[in-house]
């Protein structure tokens, strides 16, 4: 079943690691246009670690993109129920239980809080995006939509 995708954008609002990783990657390159602005920094040493950070920054927010993208175009949407949901700050973690081929899976999603994600308490029925192969991943179809 193909499910609209959502857009990079949503993924990176609701996302918790995708957010994380892109927004340290953000706060270096602040750090690099400063000391390039100021003319204090050592551009090349400071290249020489933040190139790296930059590299696997974006292999971990493409690698979130892929799972996501994956999971919406080749999912199974089911019922689920909201067993807790918990936030720290700007941080949160959804826990959920749904029945799929046969069997009892929970699974969660952490996710940063906002509008879509606050709105969610235990005992709420929401529909999830189930990945065929592997029945432990989950996503909550409401949050990047």
């Amino acid at each position: 079943m193909n499910q609209d995708r959502p857009s990079l954008f949503r993924i990176l609002v609701t996302d918790f690691l995708a957010f994380f990783t892109w927004m340290i990657t953000f706060f270096f390159w602040g750090f690099v246009l400063f000391d390039v602005l100021s003319e204090r920094g050592n551009m090349q040493a400071t290249l020489m670690w933040l190139l790296p950070i930059t590299l696997v920054a974006l292999i971990v927010i493409l690698w979130r993109v892929i799972s996501i993208y994956t999971v919406f175009n080749e999912a199974q949407e089911v019922q689920a129920a909201i067993t807790g949901v918990s936030f720290f700050r700007d941080r949160g973690r959804i826990h959920f239980i749904y029945s799929y081929q046969g069997g009892k899976w929970t699974s969660s999603n952490f996710v940063l809080k906002n509008k879509r994600t606050s709105k969610f308490s235990a005992g709420d029925s929401v529909t999830v995006l189930v990945d065929r192969n592997h029945p432990k991943k989950a996503y909550i179809k409401e949050i990047f939509q």
